[in-house]
């Protein structure tokens, strides 16, 4: 009788203490599962505040005309991005964009097209702000050709001891566009035996409406030549 209640007494303690273990687990499994279901709460609110940063960025762009005025030419379309500067952002929205004469600058789509010579403002609303801009229309200047380019002998540098001739040459620019070079062609004296030629490519970079003078080598002559027996003539000339 007595190892019967020995053995008994030992199989009622194996079961508290496995209940007292297994009253323990429920707790440590409802650490882990709230310990697992926080993290996506915090994921969550991680890529709402993503979200709200780029939308506070978006916010942040500040559109506006490069300028208060500018200049086209006619038959020349440009986009309006083109004319427009952004701060604080890369988000342009463009609308309500409108010209107050269509007749010299047309608005077609995100392209302003010159059509005439004249003055128009361009009013638009580049991210919600109303801006304006105003834009001069200008012909294309005419090519120039070999007449725009005035060219004359206006010094004579002659050294008795070796011969050596120079010429000072002016030269002067009528055309709207600035010449860069030009191939010139002098010939001094008179008749087909007593002519001497001297053509060269010459750079000038001269611009519009002005003049410059230069002194250029021809070569070794007998004697001085007057100026009535030189002249100068323009064969070839490229702008800019």
């Amino acid at each position: 009788m007595c190892k019967r209640k020995i053995k008994t007494v030992k199989v009622l303690l194996s079961l508290l203490l496995f209940a007292a273990v297994m009253f323990q687990i429920p707790s440590d499994v409802h650490a882990q599962v709230e310990t697992m279901t926080t993290k996506p709460a915090l994921c969550s609110k991680a890529v709402s505040y993503s979200s709200a940063a780029k939308a506070s960025a978006a916010k942040k762009a500040t559109a506006t005309f490069r300028s208060s005025k500018t200049t086209l030419w006619v038959g020349h379309k440009v986009t309006m991005r083109s004319l427009i500067t952004l701060k604080g952002g890369t988000s342009l929205s463009i609308k309500s964009a409108k010209s107050s004469r269509p007749s010299v600058l047309a608005v077609s789509g995100s392209y302003l097209v010159p059509k005439k010579a004249g003055t128009a403002v361009v009013t638009a609303k580049l991210n919600g702000v109303s801006r304006r801009i105003t834009i001069t229309v200008s012909k294309l200047a005419a090519k120039p050709t070999v007449k725009n380019l005035k060219t004359s002998v206006v010094g004579i540098k002659y050294g008795p001891n070796n011969m050596k001739t120079y010429y000072t040459l002016k030269f002067t620019n009528t055309s709207a566009k600035t010449i860069t070079t030009a191939k010139i062609r002098i010939t001094t004296g008179f008749g087909i035996y007593d002519q001497m030629y001297w053509t060269r490519n010459l750079t000038l970079n001269l611009k519009p409406g002005k003049s410059m003078t230069k002194t250029y080598f021809i070569q070794n002559m007998v004697q001085a030549p007057e100026k009535s027996d030189i002249s100068v003539k323009c064969l070839k000339l490229s702008w800019k």
